[in-house]
């Protein structure tokens, strides 16, 4: 999770917080990522993770512009799990829903 900021008059944006959860030795026993174990995992990371990035940007989520999550290609369940709360969040606060591309999240995030 991460909160992010768009600076006036620049395309660029400034990282106020970033919050992971590592899901690496979940599936080490397993010999590979387990699709249900991962996205069961969101369930249980993902608020918490929601939670801390709102208190370290110091930012309510109410302030937030536009939720965005990543859309595919990946592992459905646990993309939809990442859909399913940025769209809930977009509704509730009545904001924008950005639908990310998966791989291109994980290059353009080099540049925060």
């Amino acid at each position: 999770m991460a909160i992010l900021r768009g600076r006036n008059g620049d395309s660029g944006s400034d990282l106020l917080a970033s919050e992971v959860a590592s899901q690496i030795a979940a599936p080490e026993k397993y010999g590979g990522i387990v699709p249900e174990i991962a996205s069961r995992n969101h369930l249980i990371y993902a608020p918490r993770l929601l939670g801390r990035a709102a208190r370290s940007a110091n930012m309510p989520l109410s302030e937030v512009d536009a939720f965005a999550a990543t859309s595919g290609p990946g592992l459905a369940s646990s993309l939809m799990i990442g859909a399913s709360i940025a769209k809930g969040l977009a509704i509730g606060f009545g904001k924008p829903y950005l639908a990310i591309i998966h791989l291109e999240g994980h290059l353009l995030t080099t540049f925060f």
